[in-house]
């Protein structure tokens, strides 16, 4: 009986919350990745130089179940943890400078409370939880592209060789599928 009991493992809270139905999961954002302006390369950039990270978690109908935003310097920078029952849901995952209120309204729809999406670096996943769910998973930011469309209307001259172009900014709203911001 004493080497029974002295086998045993107190703790048993990971396998009561696979039986019930739960998985906790643990997400590494690692860095993100940088576009050089001189290159078409892409660039890892450490996640110090962003002043706040975000996990939103939507279920299958879209709504949102879970929220996490971290500022830089916090002790567990990058690191979320959360637990979800079995289930089908949609992960973002943003890094980004501004201090401003981020909404999550749908994956599709994040804005943030100035109506500007600021330079900002995103990832989304669609993730079914199950007893066979990876624990553990680390993730890489992508830059986020603001939307912009050119159209020309009426004759081009014919004079008219090159157009150049500036965007300076991207939109009201962010879909973290697409990676666009878009205007509403």
């Amino acid at each position: 009986l004493a080497l029974t009991t002295s086998c045993s493992n107190d703790s048993t809270s990971g396998i009561e919350e696979q039986q019930k139905g739960n998985v906790k999961i643990s997400f590494n954002i690692t860095n993100y990745m940088q576009y050089n302006m001189d290159e078409v390369t892409r660039a890892s950039s450490s996640l110090s130089n962003l002043a706040h990270l975000a996990l939103a978690v939507f279920d299958s109908e879209g709504k949102l179940v879970n929220e996490n935003i971290q500022t830089n310097g916090e002790k567990e920078y990058g690191n979320f943890t959360t637990t979800l029952p079995y289930g089908t849901y949609t992960l973002v995952f943003l890094g980004y400078n501004k201090d401003n209120e981020v909404i999550f309204t749908s994956p599709t729809d994040i804005s943030f409370s100035d109506n500007y999406v600021p330079n900002c670096f995103s990832a989304a996943m669609s993730l079914t939880v199950d007893a066979n769910t990876t624990t553990t998973q680390n993730i890489t930011l992508k830059r986020a592209v603001g939307a912009f469309q050119v159209v020309c209307t009426g004759g081009v001259p014919d004079e008219m060789t090159v157009m150049n172009y500036t965007a300076f900014g991207g939109g009201t709203s962010l879909n973290a599928i697409t990676g666009h911001a878009t205007e509403v």
